[in-house]
């Protein structure tokens, strides 16, 4: 094939992508009612790829009808394979990022049901990024016959399994409002009892809680309402509040709290933390960058800015510890939102992996933007019957 073939070629996959960007980051629809060459309205992508030809001369030479019969690049199964390729590249560099970083992370999950009345489970990853911000991604949505606790796990497993994900990063887990948790009075009162639990770990990560003050104030509410285990870690994360010049710091709570996570703490680990928690507190407690500090999230971004997540890396990774834990989210909620605007009444027969790849760009676009249309085009051609040998 001559190269101004190829380069045709790559113009019309250009093209595609580009309205498939748009297309995708305003959640709307592909497909027309009637995408005969006699219609007025072939749907928004053959709409689109036409106005993007009437305006770009290189475009419209090797597009529509002056693209050759067996390689228009305009037919649905085209769209929805590059569709599949940004959904994977999008999810494989949040799980890369994560899996690179040897990040701990939290699973998020909630259930609900879409306009066809389908069990939609939504995942979402929490972890703390490099400058020391708490990231909340959308992974994808699975569909489950069964919204049983067994069934959900089955699914999950499953899921990290396919994505190369080791259930020993696993820090926390949020079942937020699941099917399953919604029955027997017991259970809708354990709920209740982690909802607040999570507001508590809430307002403390955001800086709008002191933990003196939750401690002070709420000690005898929280031992009515928590485990033991649950309140015991509370008080050794409360040992973090930055607020005050640390006054709240208590060494031996630390070692007690990062006991709690034997894989990220082994005994070498604890002597090591042991030494640096005595240095660490030492330092940010004089230093003048530190002193009206509040909430673990300003402290975890503010040990980044300076550095002192290297000199002090086990005391951050404690920190970090702290901020993954599961907290009520809105993260899952904006999903549905999403869920319910791409998967409308007039669209409800899409099928489930259709819905979750338009999910993944219309949810992730900050991620999906980063990725460049060679990157899509090279994994394209590695997976697609359709594709022209560029090379």
């Amino acid at each position: 094939m001559s190269k101004k073939a190829k380069l045709d070629y790559r113009i019309r996959l250009n093209a595609s992508i580009d309205c498939i960007r748009f297309l995708l980051h305003q959640g709307l629809a592909f497909r027309g009612h009637d995408e005969s060459v006699e219609s007025e309205n072939q749907g928004n992508f053959m709409e689109l790829l036409k106005f993007l030809s009437n305006h770009n001369d290189d475009i419209k030479k090797v597009v529509l009808e002056n693209a050759p019969k067996n390689h228009q690049m305009m037919a649905f199964n085209i769209q929805r394979e590059l569709t599949s390729v940004c959904a994977h590249l999008t999810t494989k560099k949040i799980i890369a990022e994560i899996v690179r970083d040897k990040q701990s992370f939290s699973l998020l999950v909630d259930e609900s049901r879409d306009v066809a009345v389908k069990e939609q489970m939504a995942i979402i990853f929490r972890y703390v990024d490099k400058i020391g911000c708490v990231i909340e991604r959308f992974i994808r949505v699975v569909n489950v016959k069964n919204t049983s606790a067994k069934f959900l796990k089955i699914a999950i497993d499953a899921f990290f399994v396919k994505h190369g994900l080791s259930l020993t990063s696993l820090r926390g887990q949020g079942y937020d409002g699941a099917s399953n948790m919604r029955a027997a009075s017991c259970k809708r009162r354990d709920l209740l009892l982690d909802k607040q639990y999570e507001n508590v770990i809430s307002l403390i990560s955001n800086g709008d809680l002191h933990m003196r003050r939750v401690l002070n104030n709420i000690q005898e509410e929280l031992n009515n309402r928590f485990d033991e285990v649950n309140m015991r870690l509370l008080q050794c994360m409360s040992s973090l509040d930055p607020s005050n010049s640390f006054v709240a710091f208590n060494k031996d709570r630390l070692l007690e709290f990062a006991k709690f996570y034997p894989a990220n703490f082994p005994q070498h680990d604890i002597w090591l933390l042991d030494d640096q928690l005595e240095n660490y507190y030492e330092d940010v407690s004089t230093n003048a960058n530190f002193t009206h500090v509040e909430g673990i999230a300003n402290l975890a971004k503010k040990m980044v800015e300076f550095k002192k997540d290297v000199a002090y890396n086990k005391v951050f990774l404690l920190i970090k510890l702290a901020w993954v834990l599961p907290v009520a989210t809105a993260t899952v909620e904006r999903v549905f939102s999403a869920m319910n605007l791409v998967k409308n009444s007039l669209h409800n027969q899409m099928g489930d992996d259709w819905m979750n790849n338009c999910l993944v760009f219309y949810t992730e676009n900050e991620v999906f933007a980063t990725i460049e249309n060679e990157d899509i085009i090279e994994h394209f051609q590695n997976i697609s019957k359709q594709k022209i040998v560029l090379n």
